[in-house]
């Protein structure tokens, strides 16, 4: 999904950022960064992004990763990326404004969207509570619950050593989300950390 993302940015004007472990520049775009940068493979492509160059997804380049195995590696390494999309705020507001920056769209959804989508998880189920005297609101009600418990479960078969087919990708979207405001947290305190630690 990420990659058809990337690729459709790409064709319609650039791509927000880079794959940190594949990814090439021209020697004169290059522009020094903060040595306590966390995401540098989004902050040095948007650098030629910003000075009137495309950055572009190339799908016949290839590197290869291992995927996190467990919701705890994964929110370990999720925790990092969101502190420094905290961090793009901080150190480039500029790129927050649409007339200086020429892919806003493309950055605000890709890059930034998913620091409030736990506040819009938690306006969701408060909404949802709030009118489940409604018939319609009240099955939806039963859905956000199922689906809450459904994580839950999932992480009990974590805590087992077990991986679930079933439950396994609402843990991953519940755990993503808690390490969102993690994160937040630690942005909020200036705990950035530039260097990556080995899940």
């Amino acid at each position: 999904y990420e990659k058809f993302i990337r690729k459709c940015e790409g064709r319609f004007r650039s791509v927000p950022g880079a794959t940190g472990a594949l990814y090439a520049l021209r020697r004169s775009l290059f522009r020094p960064i903060p040595p306590q940068t966390i995401l540098d493979d989004v902050v040095i492509p948007m650098q030629a992004v910003t000075a009137g160059y495309r950055c572009l997804f190339e799908p016949a380049a290839i590197a290869f990763d291992h995927p996190s195995d467990s919701a705890t590696k994964e929110s370990i390494r999720k925790r990092r990326t969101i502190a420094g999309a905290a961090q793009l705020i901080v150190d480039h507001p500029t790129w927050l404004l649409p007339w200086r920056n020429p892919i806003w769209f493309e950055f605000v959804s890709h890059k930034l969207m998913r620091l409030v989508s736990p506040l819009l998880l938690l306006v969701a189920a408060v909404a949802n509570l709030w009118l489940a005297s409604h018939p319609i609101y009240a099955v939806l009600l039963v859905w956000h619950v199922a689906f809450y418990a459904s994580a839950l479960a999932g992480w009990w078969f974590q805590r087992a050593g077990q991986r679930s087919v079933l439950f396994g990708a609402q843990l991953m979207f519940v755990a993503l989300n808690a390490t969102t405001v993690i994160a937040l947290w630690d942005a909020l305190r200036g705990r950035f950390r530039a260097t990556w630690q080995r899940t």
